[in-house]
């Protein structure tokens, strides 16, 4: 698999000196947080910055936690109910009526990140560095502001600004989820795709999905070869492995054999809302898909996509994900070539949660890397290369 994109370097470097900017939210306002508006819970959350929080107070709780914003926050919007477990627990709580999981955020949402997530760390758009959260309880924070690819949050116990709450500036699409206290009330569904492959001549899926403002009923699945439907199925099948870490109740697992034409597909699968419509359908991966037209386990192309091509302190920067849909727990390598000439080959092994969970796979797919180039023009392209070394 291949990715092209043209970098031109610089010729000087100018310095700049920056500061976050906080936007402006618009003054909805839900019954269910304590008569607040989303204007004054951003006023609330830049409140906090330069003081340390530390909600429970307990003896045996660790203080200044990253969750303890999080909790006063919760409870001045009239919910003290959810005051409870880590970082990560927040991905999954019976929310108050009027609020709802969301993919993408606004002001005065709760942005919640998986373990060991590269967040990123930015200042005024400009990557700065790394930054990953806790391997075991993920991250927390309360966004106050949303740009084109990054969101600026309410962050406490991080590792550039220690256990006081403070702006921080992350990279779009490594949260695991948002919450929206403001909405109206209409989660997106939640769910994985565990299987995504050729078996006999026809396309096996299988997965589970659940729409947490009905997390008793059963939803809609819905499978596209690119723009074409292929199938409508119903995720209808007990899985008590899913009720139980879920908290719920009812049938969520989905498996289907469907019939494809012969050749390369991209397959996209959705998890349709209960209330139906296009609004807040969640996809729950895209996979490429060889159908040969015999049994045989065919070799899938990688797949993967470039998320940064572009001048840091002065270097080409790239950055992305890859992997091979055969063994898709295995970290591959990607070779980076300059103007057709191949400037080296690194592996594709950082841990990517949100690549993980996008693709229902297991295992480490991301890459980075500076290049050492001098000033000019560069054609540079991405080559993902097949696990077993015989093609890209």
């Amino acid at each position: 698999m291949k990715f092209v994109k043209r970098v031109s370097m610089l010729l000087a470097i100018v310095l700049t000196t920056s500061v976050f900017m906080f936007f402006s939210p618009s003054s909805s306002v839900n019954a269910t947080t304590n008569g607040h508006t989303r204007q004054q819970a951003y006023d609330w959350a830049v409140s906090l910055i330069g003081r340390q929080v530390d909600y429970d107070g307990g003896p045996y709780e660790q203080p200044y936690q990253c969750v303890d914003p999080i909790y006063s926050y919760v409870a001045y919007l009239g919910h003290p109910e959810l005051v409870a477990g880590n970082a990560i627990d927040f991905e999954n709580k019976t929310l108050p009526s009027g609020w709802a999981y969301k993919e993408n955020p606004d002001v005065g949402d709760i942005v919640v990140w998986g373990p060991g997530v590269n967040m990123g760390h930015y200042n005024d758009g400009v990557r700065k560095d790394n930054e990953y959260a806790n391997s075991t309880y993920g991250h927390i924070g309360i966004v106050i502001g949303v740009r084109s690819s990054t969101i600026v949050t309410i962050e406490q116990n991080t590792h550039f600004n220690g256990q006081i709450c403070a702006p921080c500036e992350r990279q779009l699409g490594t949260a695991l989820i948002y919450i929206d206290p403001f909405g109206d009330g209409d989660s997106v569904p939640r769910g994985t795709v565990e299987k995504c492959e050729m078996q006999n001549g026809k396309l096996f899926i299988g997965g589970w999905a659940y729409d947490p403002n009905e997390p008793s009923k059963s939803i809609r699945i819905d499978v596209y070869s690119g723009n074409t439907s292929l199938k409508s199925i119903t995720a209808n099948v007990y899985r008590e492995d899913v009720n139980k870490a879920r908290g719920i109740s009812g049938n969520h697992g989905f498996n289907a054999l469907i019939d494809i034409p012969s050749g390369n597909h991209n397959i996209i699968i959705y998890a349709i809302n209960s209330a139906g419509g296009s609004k807040n359908n969640k996809g729950l991966g895209a996979f490429s898909i060889n159908n040969s037209g015999s049994s045989t386990p065919t070799d899938s192309l990688p797949v993967g996509d470039y998320t940064y091509c572009e001048i840091r302190e002065g270097k080409p920067f790239v950055g992305g994900w890859a992997y091979d849909p055969d063994e898709s727990s295995k970290s591959i390598a990607v070779d980076i070539y300059v103007n057709g000439t191949m400037l080296k080959g690194i592996p594709a092994d950082v841990y990517r949660e949100d690549v993980n969970k996008a693709k229902g796979i297991t295992g480490n797919h991301g890459f980075q890397a500076y290049l050492d180039l001098a000033p000019g023009t560069y054609s540079i392209e991405l080559w993902a290369i097949n696990s077993a070394n015989n093609g890209t």
